[in-house]
C-alpha cells in the first residue's frame, strides 16, 4: 500500500465514525472509485518510465556505435610508412631512413659512421648516406607532430614506427666548427649540438626514396 492509498484508507475510516451508513457507502465508492483511478494512473507512469529507459539504453548503443565507426573513418595522418624491409619512409620528403641505430652501445665515431654508410645494403640498397642536420631536425620535428596532441609528460619524439637506443644522438654529414668536429641532432632535446670526430653517437642512414610507390606512400592511410 503506497502514502495516498494509506490517506484514503484513513479517511474512509474517519468517514464511517462521522458520515451516517447511507452516505459512508456513497462515500466509500467514490474514495474506491478514486483510488482505482489513481492505481491506473500510477500504473501508466510507471510503464512510461520503462520505455524512457528503454529508449536511452538504445540510444547510447547508437552512440557507442557512432563513435566506433567515426575511429575507423579517421585516415591515419603520419607521414610515415615502415617498408617491413627495415627501412621506414617519409612521404612529407620523400626520404627513405633506416629503422634502427646501426650502432648498438655507445656508438662509433665520426669516421666509422662515415665507413657504415658507405657500406651499409639495409633493405637491398647501397645508396645510403649520413644525413645532414636539417634533415635530422626536420625528422625530428615531423614526429613530433605525431605526438603534440599528447600529454606534456608523454611527449618523447623517439617514438613509432622507428626504433630508438641508447642516448639519441645522431651524427650527421656537415662539417663543424673545425676539422676535428662535426654536427650531431640530439633527438632527447630536439637541438644541434657540435661534437668531436672521436665522439660516439649513433647512426641513422638516409637515402632518396624511389620507385612509383612513393606517391602512394605519401597519401593517408585509411
Amino acid at each position: 500500500m503506497n502514502t495516498s492509498q494509506f490517506i484514503i484508507v484513513c479517511l474512509a475510516c474517519v468517514l464511517l465514525v462521522l458520515v451516517p451508513s447511507d452516505g459512508a457507502d456513497a462515500t466509500l465508492a467514490r474514495l474506491k472509485s478514486e483510488n482505482d483511478a489513481l492505481t491506473a494512473r500510477v500504473s501508466e507512469l510507471e510503464k512510461t518510465v520503462l520505455e524512457l529507459k528503454l529508449e536511452v539504453a538504445e540510444l547510447r548503443e547508437q552512440l557507442l556505435r557512432l563513435e566506433k565507426s567515426s575511429r575507423k573513418a579517421v585516415p591515419d595522418m603520419s607521414p610515415f610508412a615502415d617498408n617491413g624491409n627495415g627501412t621506414i619512409t617519409d612521404g612529407s620528403c620523400g626520404l627513405m631512413w633506416t629503422r634502427r641505430s646501426l650502432t648498438t652501445g655507445e656508438g662509433v665515431k665520426w669516421f666509422e659512421a662515415s665507413r657504415l654508410a658507405k657500406t651499409s645494403r639495409t633493405g637491398g640498397h647501397n645508396d645510403w648516406r649520413l644525413p645532414s642536420v636539417t634533415e635530422l631536425s626536420d625528422l625530428y620535428s615531423n614526429l613530433g607532430m605525431m605526438t603534440k596532441h599528447l600529454p606534456p609528460d608523454q611527449r618523447d619524439r623517439r617514438v613509432l614506427p622507428f626504433v630508438w637506443g641508447g642516448k639519441g644522438i645522431f651524427w650527421s654529414d656537415g662539417e663543424g666548427t673545425s676539422k676535428e668536429a662535426a654536427p650531431g641532432f640530439d633527438f632527447a632535446r630536439g637541438t644541434r649540438s657540435n661534437c668531436s670526430l672521436r665522439d660516439k653517437l649513433e647512426v641513422r642512414l638516409v637515402r632518396k626514396a624511389h620507385g612509383p610507390d612513393i606517391l602512394d606512400k605519401l597519401r593517408p592511410r585509411h
